[in-house]
């Protein structure tokens, strides 16, 4: 009974998938309308390709810088959350773009913080959910992802059409920038109050001792076996 449902009950992992559909739908109207910028800014259907070009030097810069990072407790949140804005701000800036190097600049701050974002809270709920949850979380993450990349794509030229792309990308940021906020607002806070769980599962302490200092039975844990795979340890740390 615990799956998708499930998740969304906690208000962590619901706030983040609203968050991802609507950032998501934000990338993907702006690919979408890649063509329509590249022929505002004078570059023909082929500037589509430096746009890319652009982004994947952003995005192998951010992501590895973003994969040297620890992301356990309320800083993965802020962390994620400035990522979200930054890479919002920067295709808003795309959008508004009058000239080549504007659009640039927007499109390295959105490859930059892309990747970043992704990481702080996968790796965030790598170690919050219990681990027999996490593989559906990741698939929601997927769903969301995916409902935002068939929202965009409509919605952008259709914006972009009844106005411009320099109002058609603002519009479809303020949804997100204004859950991202909540997000920062509400788990950041809680997060802040609570412990930080460990990775690493604690090991039990040996309290008493049999023939020849060696633990006995009782005291080997967790399967209370003689010459189970507690007993090498303990071995080794009692010489």
């Amino acid at each position: 009974g615990e799956g998708y449902l499930t998740l969304l009950r906690r208000p962590d992992v619901a706030l983040y998938t609203a968050v991802t559909v609507f950032t998501s739908a934000l990338v993907m109207a702006a690919m979408a309308l890649f063509v329509v910028q590249a022929i505002n800014l004078g570059l023909g259907e082929g500037g589509v390709g430096v746009f890319f070009a652009v982004i994947s030097i952003g995005t192998a810069i951010g992501g590895t810088l973003a994969g040297a990072g620890s992301y356990l407790g309320p800083r993965a949140i802020l962390i994620a959350a400035g990522a979200v804005v930054v890479e919002a701000l920067g295709l808003v800036l795309f959008g508004l773009a009058g000239g080549l190097g504007l659009a640039i600049v927007g499109l390295i701050l959105f490859g930059l913080t892309a990747d970043l974002e992704e990481i702080a809270m996968i790796t965030y709920f790598q170690n919050r959910l219990p681990e027999h949850l996490y593989g559906r979380f990741f698939s929601l993450f997927l769903i969301a992802a995916g409902a935002g990349g068939l929202i965009g794509p409509i919605a952008g030229p259709l914006l972009a059409e009844t106005w411009s792309v320099g109002i058609a990308l603002p519009l479809l940021a303020l949804p997100a920038l204004a859950l991202t906020v909540v997000f920062a607002l509400r788990e950041g806070g809680i997060q802040a109050t609570m412990p930080v769980p460990s990775s690493s599962t604690p090991e039990p302490e040996v309290v008493g001792f049999g023939l020849f200092g060696v633990p006995s039975q009782s005291d080997l844990l967790p399967d209370a076996m003689p010459g189970g795979r507690a007993l090498a340890p303990r071995l080794h740390r009692l010489i």
